[in-house]
């Protein structure tokens, strides 16, 4: 759901974005992580029915979300609309109580070192609403620290339309 969440609103917007895109720009910022790093995908077990943990299901749903800015851009190239992702750091939320154990230590250890929540949000909001360069240019780029960063040698072009693909194909009865 963290993946295809997002991709179905992002989906069931596109033509109202769109239509803003012609009078304006547009901006459409997915939130991944450095945890895509972790996680490659593997196509035939995509819900993690073998070998699941938390952290590897968090790790892949943030890899989905950037390939799926990376593989919206290249659909929208020619529009008026800048497709990104981002990491948002490791932020002070409630959400390092959720997980398994080896979470709920980390986030106990390292809570007092990790970001607000205003600090997290800070490249979200420059990607989503900065008139600056940076912010709109490249389009399809991931961001830490509203920097363009390097991503994992596995998110590649190839697997992020076949990840747009199988993702059209499990939202369609629902569009």
């Amino acid at each position: 759901s963290n993946h295809l969440s997002n991709f179905f609103l992002t989906k069931a917007l596109l033509p109202s974005i769109e239509k803003a895109a012609a009078e304006s720009s547009a901006r459409i910022v997915f939130t991944s992580s450095l945890g895509h790093k972790n996680s490659p995908l593997n196509f035939t077990d995509l819900n993690l029915q073998q070998g699941y943990s938390t952290l590897k299901a968090y790790g892949r749903s943030k890899l989905m979300n950037l390939l799926t800015a990376q593989a919206l851009h290249r659909r929208l190239v020619s529009s008026n609309i800048a497709v990104s992702s981002f990491h948002p750091g490791a932020v002070r939320t409630a959400i390092w109580s959720k997980g398994g154990a080896l979470s709920r230590v980390l986030g106990f250890v390292l809570y007092p070192f990790m970001r607000s929540e205003e600090k997290g949000a800070e490249t979200l909001i420059w990607l989503a609403a900065s008139n600056d360069e940076g912010a709109l240019s490249p389009a399809g780029r991931y961001f830490v620290d509203k920097l363009p960063a390097e991503i994992a040698p596995f998110a590649t072009e190839e697997a992020g339309e076949r990840l747009y693909l199988e993702s059209l194909c499990l939202i369609t009865p629902w569009l």
